[in-house]
């Protein structure tokens, strides 16, 4: 438990955890990120612009919540809309 002068919940001094420069696929922007741990890995679902303006919703996963090590989902979505609506 947190004693009366430390805060609760700390900032990760190596924010911000993705950027666009992680992602596989060419975005804009990277934020609105929310994360959860399922079984004995940390999801991140994280919105972003591709460079048409479209929004996008992405995937990432890390095994202890800080390191990003396994990228997009959203590839597969993405790959089927890129053909058909000129998303890159």
């Amino acid at each position: 438990m947190a004693g009366i002068n430390e805060p609760i919940i700390k900032r990760y001094e190596k924010n911000p955890i993705l950027t666009k420069h992680d992602v596989p696929y060419p975005v804009k922007t990277v934020y609105n990120a929310g994360v959860v741990k399922h079984n004995s890995k940390y999801i991140m679902l994280f919105r972003s612009h591709c460079r048409n303006g479209r929004s996008i919703i992405g995937l990432a996963e890390s095994d202890d919540g800080l390191i990003i090590i396994k990228k997009l989902v959203i590839w597969h979505i993405i790959n089927h809309f890129h053909l058909r609506d000129g998303m890159a």
